[in-house]
């Protein structure tokens, strides 16, 4: 990492599942984390014994500018017609920035050449690198697409990041879903006003993923954006302070 994030997704879970286990000492069904883009409440859906899935309430969205596709598109190596022809290129905030790119076809997805240099030139003439930014971040594109390679998915889904100097992408990322599904919700991509959806990401760099969104809209600018994922522990051990 380049810069200390103000929120992100794997942490949040991680830290909430540590503190509910070995911490509290119970199975509490919600605690909340205090971060630098606000208080995150996480809630635990068990499976037996264990929690199972992990939801993150993320804050209220901020919705930015809206960007030229034919701009952004020469940029990640895509013909025009390959996003969606009504839908917006936008900036979205849920703690942490994501432009979010929708993409019609699966092909599209697998055809993503993001090349460091353009992309750059790109966030700086539009301000959305770091050192143009007040908040120091640089805004990261999240690209979505209605066509899934699992038939249990509703969308599939794609991060891609210019960082020290080179494009990186991400298998899972919380809190660029927390904004796609803030995207979702102003722009009415799915009628209903309650919806749970499930994202695949990282298939393309073989790291499948699976995200579990919840959606409401309560009222005309407020939002219930929760996304939620699985924590497995992998290591723990002891520290002896002398």
């Amino acid at each position: 990492m380049e810069y200390e994030v103000p929120f992100a997704g794997h942490p949040t879970l991680g830290t909430a599942f540590i503190i509910q286990q070995f911490i509290m000492g119970n199975a509490a069904p919600t605690l909340a984390l205090n971060l630098k883009a606000g208080p995150i409440p996480v809630s635990f859906k068990y499976l037996g014994q264990r929690p199972d899935f992990l939801f993150m309430r993320q804050i209220n969205p901020s919705f930015g500018p809206i960007f030229p596709k034919q701009e952004l598109a020469a940029a990640v190596g895509l013909p025009t017609d390959a996003f969606h022809p009504t839908l917006p290129v936008q900036e979205v905030s849920t703690g942490l920035p994501f432009l979010i790119l929708p993409v019609q076809r699966l092909k599209h997805m697998r055809q993503l050449s993001v090349q460091p240099e353009p992309l750059l030139r790109f966030l700086q003439k539009h301000g959305l690198y770091k050192t143009q930014r007040p908040d120091g971040l640089t805004v990261a594109l999240y690209f979505f697409c209605p066509e899934t390679y699992s038939p249990h998915s509703q969308l599939n889904a794609r991060m891609l990041a210019y960082e020290n100097n080179q494009i990186i992408e991400d298998a899972a990322t919380g809190s660029a879903n927390g904004c796609l599904l803030s995207y979702l919700l102003h722009h009415k991509f799915f009628p209903a006003t309650e919806l749970e959806l499930l994202v695949e990401q990282g298939v393309e760099m073989n790291r499948n993923a699976s995200i579990k969104l919840k959606r409401k809209r309560s009222a005309p600018d407020q939002y219930e954006i929760n996304v939620g994922g699985q924590v497995q522990l992998i290591s723990k051990g002891e520290w002896y302070v002398y």
